[in-house]
């Protein structure tokens, strides 16, 4: 779905996420496929809207293109972070914690329970 001139710079790119990422299965592989996919659609759709604007003059018509074209860009970079984010979710380790104390220290001083009371640090 892609124009030409884009295939490469997606295969690359893709496989660039994978290689930051260090990405070994295959929801990784494919997450950093749909992030490289939803990068190279908000390029495309940019160079669409541009492409409008160059024309100088905007008619009706062009006006409606313009709004179609950046709900779809909007579409495509909320795609691009939030594939991102999950991309980066996937690759932090598990968070386990267990506490078996009357005092605990949580986050790096930022909060301290002591005898059922929270006081700040």
């Amino acid at each position: 779905s892609f124009k030409d001139e884009y295939r490469s710079f997606l295969i690359d790119l893709s496989r660039k996420i994978q290689h930051e990422y260090d990405c070994k299965t295959a929801s990784q592989k494919a997450t950093a496929e749909l992030i490289a996919s939803s990068y190279v659609r908000t390029l495309q759709t940019q160079t669409l809207i541009s492409n409008i604007y160059k024309h100088g003059s905007l008619d009706e018509l062009a006006v409606k293109c313009i709004a179609t074209l950046s709900k779809e860009l909007d579409r495509s970079q909320r795609h691009y972070v939030t594939a991102l984010q999950t991309l980066y979710m996937l690759k932090q380790p598990p968070l386990s914690v267990t506490v078996n104390a009357n005092t605990a220290n949580i986050a790096n001083s930022q909060l301290k329970q002591q005898n059922n009371v929270v006081k700040p640090i």
